[in-house]
């Protein structure tokens, strides 16, 4: 192996691979019967074939394809990215062949989550933020209007996987009213459509009909029961009057009367 600079030679081949899948790397020989082939990230032995002897420890996530000249490689993560060189000869004595091959690896960004951080009639508070995307990329507005406002935009690493996080937050100005059919991306990930400086929810009007109503039973019910008491105490007054004449007192004993002459 050879000690060989990222900047020595413009890669020759580009390579694209997704955090987590798999890429080939397939070096151009020009002839069936090799000498040796192996793959090198800067001065790591990566894998490859030696015709006489052994290539020794290769990378984990590898292995070599000798009859089509491939070292797959797969779970791939962002320490992966970068250039490698591989590196052909057809005997022991030929001259070594190189040629540069660049990885790329990306990962897609979260759905981006949006967030109402404050509400009111005058100004919306708003955060957008999306995570586990690589390469480094800012979140952005589709909203281009003077009513909205750069509050705090960052895009922080996870120590973990070395995917970035990406959020921004923004001020809207509500003096125009609603604004309409907003959306936030990052890595070409859109978030869903929303609106801000809505009118808030108001209640709905609250009805005095059940009250009205329990009013006016309860008065009937009472005046009812007003009329009613009058009507029985009415009744009992004509049956309680002045009593008959009867007989006097000493009829009652029986004592005959005594006729009393009166002389004229």
């Amino acid at each position: 192996m050879r000690n060989v600079s990222g900047n020595e030679n413009a890669a020759q081949i580009q390579l694209r691979g997704e955090l987590g899948g798999n890429v080939s790397f397939s070096c151009p020989a020009t002839q069936e019967s090799l000498y040796l082939l192996y793959l090198q990230k800067g001065s790591s032995f990566v894998n490859g074939h030696y015709a006489s002897k052994s290539v020794g420890r290769t990378w984990e996530n590898t292995w070599m394809d000798q009859d089509k000249k491939t070292v797959h490689m797969h779970s791939l993560n962002v320490s992966h990215e970068g250039d490698y060189t591989c590196v052909i000869a057809y005997n022991e004595h030929s001259d070594t062949k190189e040629t540069v091959v660049h990885l790329s690896i990306k990962a897609n960004y979260s759905k981006p989550e949006v967030k109402v951080l404050h509400r009111d009639d005058i100004h919306w508070l708003v955060n957008c933020s999306s995570h586990g995307g690589y390469p480094r990329s800012p979140m952005i507005w589709n909203q281009e209007s003077q009513m909205m406002e750069d509050v705090n935009s960052s895009v922080t690493r996870d120590d973990v996987t070395m995917t970035f996080n990406s959020s921004s937050t923004v001020y809207f100005n509500c003096s125009m009213g609603e604004i309409r059919s907003i959306s936030c991306s990052v890595g070409g990930i859109d978030s869903q459509l929303f609106s801000v400086c809505k009118p808030k929810d108001r209640p709905p009007p609250t009805t005095h009909t059940p009250v009205i109503a329990g009013t006016i039973c309860v008065a009937l019910i009472f005046f009812i029961g007003i009329g009613l008491c009058l009507r029985i105490k009415c009744r009992r007054g004509q049956g309680g009057g002045t009593k008959p004449a009867g007989p006097s007192s000493q009829e009652e004993q029986g004592t005959p009367l005594t006729a009393v002459a009166v002389a004229s």
